[in-house]
């Protein structure tokens, strides 16, 4: 809501109309994921991939694009990561990795990135 009315006085219908195919995007693939392999994506992830897919797509279609190149290579750190961690038996390590860190750290360096 606040971001349509900070669209409309500003003129940025464009940003309006990112936003809103970054959000159905987003949530669209992660969706299409999790109905592919039940289980390896929770739908936390798909509504994460919404809101942040809404932040991105507002900034530009690049940044969207870009935005999912940097879950990709992010996400292989993270996994290799938790894998060593579940390896080492670190405390919090146990079942699979969470990927909400990996969605909002990539949306962040792909607008960083950017400008």
């Amino acid at each position: 809501m606040a971001f349509t009315v900070a669209a409309a006085y500003a003129g940025r219908w464009e940003a309006l109309a990112g936003a809103l195919t970054g959000m159905v995007a987003g949530a669209g693939i992660q969706l299409a994921l999790a109905l592919i392999r039940p289980g390896a994506v929770g739908l936390g992830d798909v509504t994460l991939c919404a809101l942040v897919g809404c932040a991105v797509g507002g900034h530009s279609p690049t940044a969207f694009v870009l935005w999912w190149m940097c879950m990709a290579a992010i996400g292989a750190g993270w996994i290799l990561a938790w894998q060593a961690l579940r390896h080492m038996q670190m405390t919090g390590a146990h079942g699979k990795a969470p990927f909400a860190p990996v969605i909002v750290a990539a949306g962040v360096a792909a607008i960083a990135f950017l400008g």
